[in-house]
């Protein structure tokens, strides 16, 4: 399942589930295309991502052939928790090289109901609900135990066109069983 976090001027917009990439073209109204180039953090600089997660991922976003970056943001965990939003700086001049950046959508595999424990799974997505970018849920396969990893692709402003076109591509490239198994 695809999930699109959209923005707005408040930058509090929920998103759109789709299985389709195309139906949430239709849906945005996006009839362009476009040829993203990709960037690669598989922990953003301060997350800690299990290794299997994160080749996992890794090899979902070869048809983009992203560029490893090192990123160092930092743990927004303080903004989030005072309900804080805005700009940030180090991945606004990221996306002056590069239209997307992409990372694993969780830093482990699924949790249970008895939850995480020590580790927070939103820790890639949040920065980016707090910052505005438009992301987007891309399925990457399954782990050694069948449980489903996620590719998050991460675009400029306004630049929904761009993840589209990596649904697109990503979706027609790896092969993701139905659910159940």
């Amino acid at each position: 399942m695809f999930g699109l976090k959209t923005t707005s001027s408040e930058r509090t917009a929920v998103g759109v589930f789709t299985r389709d990439p195309d139906l949430l073209a239709t849906y945005l109204g996006i009839t362009a295309d476009s040829t993203p180039t990709a960037v690669w953090s598989k922990d953003l600089g301060f997350a800690s991502v299990d290794d299997e997660q994160a080749s996992i991922a890794w090899n979902a976003a070869s048809p983009l052939r992203p560029r490893p970056v090192s990123l160092s943001l930092e743990d927004p965990a303080d903004d989030w928790f005072a309900g804080r939003c805005g700009p940030n700086a180090e991945v606004d001049a990221l996306f002056e090289t590069a239209d997307l950046l992409l990372t694993p959508v969780t830093p482990g595999p699924p949790h249970g109901h008895d939850g995480p424990g020590t580790r927070i799974n939103t820790s890639l997505t949040w920065a980016f609900n707090l910052s505005g970018h438009p992301a987007i849920s891309i399925p990457a396969g399954f782990d050694s135990c069948g449980l489903p990893v996620g590719l998050q692709a991460v675009a400029r402003h306004g630049r929904e066109v761009d993840l589209i076109a990596a649904a697109r591509l990503i979706s027609s490239a790896v092969e993701v069983a139905p659910w159940p198994p």
